[in-house]
């Protein structure tokens, strides 16, 4: 998500009643035609079977109520292949925190790699964080979420004054994009 010509990110989340309905609106959303502008979607199953997301990235600014632009991409390991994509949204008392609180993220990922994490991109909208992590399996993201590194770097991001975790899901890729 880190590309010149990226004007914003939008994410939208579709609900469903069951895996079969998901499939259907996944192949419907992957099959649909791009209006100009927009570069690239990428597809997203909720490993729970109730949603399905979409992840645009838009060159011209979209109209959509919520952009995020995005600020880090963090990529750890460019040839591995995700098995699972987790999107989760952050939100804090102000702009600028949201800004600070990505900046200590990055830093954390950087002095203490993850195991299994691919790639981290950190997108905001003003005071709120998009947070899309590709791993290698939805098991490494729960090994992360259990032993969270005992680091005073992660302490600042676990412990940020203010920060609020919004929804959060485990995804498989249904339709990746090139962007």
């Amino acid at each position: 998500m880190n590309h010149p010509d990226l004007a914003g990110v939008v994410l939208t989340r579709h609900q469903v009643d069951d895996p079969e309905h998901q499939q259907s609106m996944a192949a419907r959303l992957a099959e649909r035609d791009l209006p100009p502008g927009l570069a690239a979607v990428t597809v997203l199953l909720d490993l729970r079977g109730t949603a399905v997301l979409t992840q645009e990235l838009w060159t011209i600014p979209p109209t959509a109520a919520t952009v995020f632009r995005s600020r880090r991409s963090l990529i750890f390991d460019p040839d591995g292949t995700p098995d699972c994509t987790v999107v989760t949204t952050f939100t804090f008392p102000t702009d600028r925190d949201a800004a600070t609180w990505t900046d200590l993220l990055a830093e954390a990922l950087r002095s203490h790699p993850v195991e299994g994490l691919l790639a981290q991109h950190l997108s905001t909208h003003g005071d709120s964080v998009l947070n899309c992590s590709d791993w290698t399996a939805p098991e490494a993201h729960q090994a992360f979420i259990e032993n969270t590194p005992d680091t005073a770097a992660w302490h600042r991001v676990s412990n940020y004054p203010g920060l609020t975790h919004g929804p959060g899901a485990r995804c498989r890729i249904y339709c990746p994009s090139e962007f």
